[in-house]
């Protein structure tokens, strides 16, 4: 059996992943800002294993400035047309 077959889903109004439940029963949660974009991803949600992703996202483009994820943060700069300048990670 395919793993990702025997997931489920809740959605919010506009469509948008809240919740997925995979063949564990572990639970990953997803929260967007007002765009639709996704800024917290929390897998194994509720449990001792719980790992959260943030996104922070430009304001007038689908770029992310910002990701948060345990043990690392990696932060992104574009040019004027939203080519990647850099990448940085500590």
């Amino acid at each position: 059996d395919c793993p990702a077959s025997n997931s489920t889903y809740t959605y919010n109004d506009r469509g948008l992943v809240l919740t997925k439940t995979d063949a564990k029963g572990l639970v990953t949660t997803y929260a967007y800002n007002d765009r639709g974009l996704e800024i917290s991803r929390t897998e194994a949600s509720g449990t001792t294993l719980a790992r959260t992703t943030t996104t922070e996202w430009d304001p007038d483009r689908f770029l992310p400035i910002k990701v948060v994820e345990p043990n690392r943060v990696t932060v992104y700069s574009y040019d004027n047309q939203g080519r990647e300048l850099t990448r940085q990670s500590t």
